[in-house]
C-alpha cells in the first residue's frame, strides 16, 4: 500500500477564500492618497489595515472551528467550553467589528469604520469562508481518514480491570461463605 501524504485542509482552503478576500473586497474601492502611509511614519488605521485585521481574525476563528478534533483524541467541540465559548464570542466580535455595533470599539482597536456595503460583503464573505472550508476539510477527512490511535492508559487495560474486579468480589464472595 503506498502511503500518500495530503496537507491538512486549513493549508489548502483557508487561503483560497480569506487570502483573496481583502483583494476582492477592497479591489472595488480606489485608493485614496488619505490611506497612503510613508513607511517611517506613526501608525494611522484605514479601511484597507481594518479589513486585513478582521479577514485574519476570520481566519483564525475559521482555523480554530474547522480543525478541532474530538473523539477519540480530545473532548468533543460540545463538551469543550472553553472553546465553544472562544468561538461563539469571537464571532460575535467579529460581526460587532466589521458593523461598528459598539460606538467607539473600532477606534479602542485602531480600525475605521467599514462602509455598510462592504460590511456586508465581508460578512457573506465570512459566512461563504467557514462553509468551504468547513465542507472540504470534511470531504478531505472522509477520503483520507486518519488511523484511530492506539487505546491508552485505562482504556488498553478496562476488559482486563474488569475481570480482576469480577474476579475479586468472587473470592469475597467465597470468603465470607467460609
Amino acid at each position: 500500500m503506498d502511503l500518500v501524504l495530503v496537507p491538512p485542509a486549513d493549508t489548502v482552503a483557508p487561503p483560497i477564500v480569506p487570502v483573496t478576500g481583502p483583494v476582492l473586497v477592497v479591489a472595488g474601492r480606489t485608493v485614496v492618497e488619505e490611506d497612503a502611509q510613508a513607511p517611517d511614519t506613526d501608525f494611522a488605521p484605514n479601511l484597507v489595515n481594518t479589513v486585513c485585521f478582521l479577514v485574519q481574525f476570520l481566519v483564525m476563528l475559521v482555523t480554530f472551528a474547522v480543525n478541532y478534533q474530538g473523539h477519540p483524541f480530545n473532548a468533543a467541540l460540545r463538551e469543550n467550553r472553553a472553546m465553544v465559548s472562544t468561538l461563539k464570542y469571537g464571532g460575535i466580535g467579529f460581526v460587532v467589528l466589521v458593523l461598528d455595533l459598539v460606538p467607539g470599539a473600532n477606534s479602542a482597536m485602531s480600525l475605521v469604520a467599514i462602509p455598510r456595503p462592504l460590511a456586508r460583503q465581508m460578512l457573506g464573505a465570512a459566512a461563504v469562508d467557514l462553509a468551504l472550508t468547513w465542507a472540504w476539510e470534511n470531504a478531505l477527512r472522509a477520503a483520507f481518514p486518519a488511523p484511530r490511535p492506539p487505546a491508552k492508559g485505562y482504556q488498553a487495560f478496562s476488559r482486563e480491570l474488569a475481570a480482576l474486579e469480577r474476579d475479586a468480589k468472587q473470592a469475597a464472595g467465597r470468603l465470607k461463605a467460609e
